[in-house]
Formats: structure tokens, C-alpha cells, sequence
């Protein structure tokens, strides 16, 4: 009976060593179901955070773009209106009653200079007036 007794209690102890390990491996496939998971989470945080970067960017290129657009308009606009400036200038010396003493351009407001009886549009008329005339 010692031996029955002693054999049971062998066995007893070899079943708990069993179920230990077992209950063991199933721990271990857990945690590794868990980290599996906790991977597979973390992996489509990044592509939703790597998605919401490029649509990010994309956003921000197209309103350095349309910037770009608003910024060129505004610039034709300016040009446009330093052309009409200009031509509108140019129109009023054609139609100006001084003349240039050298050149005949139209002499706005009191802008010329008076030498030798004349009237001239620069220092440049002047010099060259003076040049032909001896």
C-alpha cells in the first residue's frame, strides 16, 4: 500500500506537472495572439496616420497651388495696369502742347529742362541740341 500510495502520489504530481505545462503553452500562444494583435493594431495606426500625412501634403500642395494661381492673376493684373499707366502717360505727352526741343516728345507739367530758348525732355536733349547746333 506504501508503494500504491507513493505511485499515486507520483502520479499525481507528473498530471500537475502536465496540466502546468499545458496551461503554460496555451499562456504562451495568448500572449503571442495578443502581441500578434497588438502588432497588427499598431501597423494600421501607421497606415491610417501615413494616409492622413499624404492627404495632408496633398492638401497643403494644392493650396501652395492655388496661391501660386492667386499670386500670378494679381501679378497679369498689376502689369496690366502699369501698361495702361504707361500708355496713358505716353498719350498725354503725345497730346501735350510742349514739345522736346531735340526730340519733339510732349513735356508734361513743369518736368523739362530750358536752355537756349528751348524747351527739352532731359539733360541728354540738351546735350546733344547744343552738339548740333555748333
Amino acid at each position: 500500500r506504501v508503494t500504491d500510495a507513493a505511485r499515486a502520489e507520483e502520479e499525481r504530481r507528473l498530471q500537475a506537472e502536465r496540466d502546468a505545462a499545458a496551461q503554460r503553452r496555451l499562456d504562451e500562444e495568448r500572449e503571442a495572439e495578443l502581441a500578434a494583435e497588438a502588432a497588427k493594431r499598431a501597423e494600421e495606426e501607421d497606415e491610417r496616420l501615413r494616409l492622413e500625412r499624404k492627404a495632408e501634403k496633398e492638401a497643403e500642395k494644392k493650396k501652395r497651388l492655388k496661391e501660386k494661381q492667386k499670386a500670378r492673376k494679381q501679378e497679369g493684373k498689376e502689369e496690366l495696369a502699369r501698361q495702361k499707366q504707361q500708355e496713358e502717360l505716353e498719350a498725354a505727352k503725345q497730346a501735350s502742347g510742349v514739345k522736346c526741343g531735340m526730340c519733339g516728345a510732349g513735356i508734361l507739367d513743369s518736368n523739362f529742362f530750358e536752355a537756349m530758348g528751348q524747351k527739352f525732355c532731359g539733360t541728354a536733349c540738351v546735350t546733344k541740341y547744343r552738339a548740333a547746333s555748333r
